[in-house]
């Protein structure tokens, strides 16, 4: 097979002159599109980061709502617990009590004294169920703080992870300038410690679910 690439004369000003034009017409092509590639990526950085901020402010906003909403029912429940716990200590007392008077007038000390013993157990019973109840209430705050901040970190998660992809891809793009090296790791550096306080605060509500305990 015949060999179709030009020989170039080296000796030729005008070849070399030409030549040379074409490697630097390509090298400046090359570097356009780097540079349009370059500023792809950064609009592309910039619009992830702003979902990524919209996203920690709506979760901010989401925490203070549900915190507020999940302590007045935590209160309705524990009034309307309280009231009926109230009610049935009342109910029991007042009604072994009249048994108590009945059976002294009618059965003597025995049969006092078996009556009282049933106010006694009845009262420990009605202290039983205050304290499960307190029990189930802190338990059911820990799951739904737990589940919040669960769906809250994943989804934080998924944006840094492809705002990571992003920023690995921009690095990769061009082979770096040593004289710009030290300027993309400062950048890069910043951008990093911006994500780490985004999620230090989307993650706030530990200190909320803390102060609840």
């Amino acid at each position: 097979m015949r060999n179709t690439v030009p020989i170039m004369d080296l000796n030729n000003p005008d070849e070399l002159i030409r030549a040379n034009g074409a490697a630097e017409a390509a090298h400046t092509n090359r570097l356009r599109e780097e540079v349009s590639d370059y500023t792809q990526m950064i609009e592309q950085l910039r619009d992830l980061y702003d979902r990524n901020n919209e996203l920690v402010q709506k979760l901010q906003f989401m925490n203070r709502s549900q915190a507020d909403e999940m302590r007045l029912l935590l209160q309705e429940n524990n009034d309307r617990i309280s009231e009926k716990l109230a009610s049935l200590q009342g109910l029991d007392t007042q009604a072994l009590q009249d048994s108590v008077t009945a059976a002294v007038n009618s059965s003597g000390d025995s049969v006092r004294d078996a009556l009282a013993e049933g106010l006694r157990q009845t009262q420990d019973h009605a202290a039983q169920l205050s304290q499960q109840s307190d029990d189930f209430n802190h338990k059911e705050n820990v799951r739904v703080y737990r589940n919040i901040q669960a769906s809250m970190i994943s989804e934080l998660g998924k944006q840094t992870v492809e705002l990571k992809e992003q920023i690995d891809a921009l690095q990769t793009l061009v082979k770096p300038d040593p004289a710009e090296t030290l300027m993309r790791k400062v950048t890069f550096g910043l951008l990093a410690a911006v994500l780490a306080i985004q999620l230090l605060e989307g993650v706030g509500l530990l200190s909320l679910f803390l102060s609840m305990r």
